[in-house]
């Protein structure tokens, strides 16, 4: 008769055949039953097309004991998961901290009780069924995360690419598979180019979810203008509405530069500051309300005139990492950092990470969303 493929089956491993024979008539009521009466044989079964849903193992037998069949077993990506149990003479302390030290699910003492030995394999079967259960889920939305991830990146500009008048470097890397981070830069009418720095509060799909609908929001100012006071009142009143209590915001710095006039209008909503660079000094840019998505609020933009000028924006994954040796890395480090390369002209957003590991001269710890923007006027090098 077929085996029943919706049964689960045990590899009894024992050299004596009438441990086989009682363990054997035992597990027959409710599994499929494989026997080896050796290491090497089991290993061999273990590492079939079709292996053991759980092994019975016995520690004393000759050539290869139970102990370097688990060890081995364990080692084996493809036979790792599944579940050991010892069944052993052998009831001293060491031995039983050995056998799940090397990665055993179980330790039974002889003379074992079958009842007992039943309930054990039952548990710890369906043990193995929860834990590959929970990792078809996690797989599943592994899938998910990386298609938004993949819809995420194509949200934002692609390669750097320049605009009338100003040259653009970027810098974008997620800390997982999606990410809060947003960076955009578009013209809103012939003289007037509207840049945006965003970071929304948390990580992954809910994070890039809301991260959507800011940039969408700002998107449609490209055909249908809106001043950036009016633009953030309507993302605010939003992200209000659909995230409710639950505690999401996002930080915006939202400029306008004005290639004609000189002029640049700004609105920093609880973000980072805005460096900027005009007549060989250097301004930062502080923040001016709140974030968005925690009350409604009106946003008053400010306005300096700069002409030529470079503007840096940045994300907090820069500054807010650990050192080496403990402590933050800190943000007037880091402006710091920015504003010595600005006045020396060697800024190179791409080289970044390049530069705060040399100043700290070590590997960097950071586990957030790094995303930075450099838009500068237009000329033949490329930054």
């Amino acid at each position: 008769m077929a085996a029943d493929p919706h049964r689960k089956t045990i590899l009894i491993v024992d050299d004596i055949p009438a441990n086989i024979k009682i363990l054997g008539q035992a597990m027959r009521a409710g599994y499929e039953v494989m026997v080896a009466t050796s290491g090497a044989k089991a290993l061999q079964i273990a590492g079939a097309a079709e292996p053991p849903d759980l092994i019975l193992l016995d520690i004393m037998m000759p050539e290869m004991d139970g102990y370097e069949v688990c060890r081995r077993l364990k080692e084996d990506t493809g036979t790792r998961d599944i579940p050991v149990i010892f069944i052993t003479a052998r009831d001293e302390e060491a031995d039983e901290t050995r056998g799940l030290a090397l990665g055993a699910a179980d330790y039974i003492t002889k003379p074992f009780s079958v009842p007992i030995v039943m309930a054990r394999v039952k548990n710890h079967l369906a043990l193995k069924e929860a834990k590959e259960s929970v990792d078809r889920a996690y797989a599943r939305i592994e899938g998910e995360i990386n298609l938004v991830a993949s819809l995420q990146r194509s949200l934002l500009p692609r390669e750097d690419v320049p605009v009338d008048g100003y040259s653009v470097a970027s810098l974008y890397k997620p800390s997982g598979k999606a990410s809060g981070d947003y960076f955009d830069y578009f013209y809103v009418d012939d003289d007037i180019l509207r840049v945006i720095m965003a970071d929304v509060s948390g990580h992954g799909p809910r994070a890039a979810f809301l991260m959507g609908i800011v940039r969408t929001l700002f998107r449609l100012t490209e055909t249908e203008y809106r001043p950036l006071p009016m633009t953030l009142q309507l993302i605010n009143g939003h992200i209000l509405e659909l995230a409710g209590t639950e505690g999401d915001f996002v930080t915006v710095f939202a400029v306008d530069l004005n290639r004609v006039s000189g002029e640049l209008h700004y609105v920093n909503a609880g973000h980072c500051p805005g460096i900027i660079k005009t007549g060989g000094e250097i301004l930062q840019l502080e923040s001016t309300t709140m974030p968005l998505g925690m009350v409604a609020d009106t946003f008053d933009q400010q306005t300096l005139q700069v002409g030529d000028s470079e503007l840096f924006l940045f994300t907090d994954g820069f500054y807010e990492w650990q050192l080496p040796g403990g402590g933050l890395f800190g943000l007037e480090r880091f402006t710091d950092m920015i504003s010595r390369l600005l006045l020396e002209d060697i800024l190179v957003v791409s080289e970044l990470e390049k530069r705060l590991s040399a100043d700290v001269g070590g590997q960097l710890i950071i586990d957030d969303d790094l995303t930075a923007l450099y838009i500068y006027a237009a000329r033949e090098e490329s930054r």
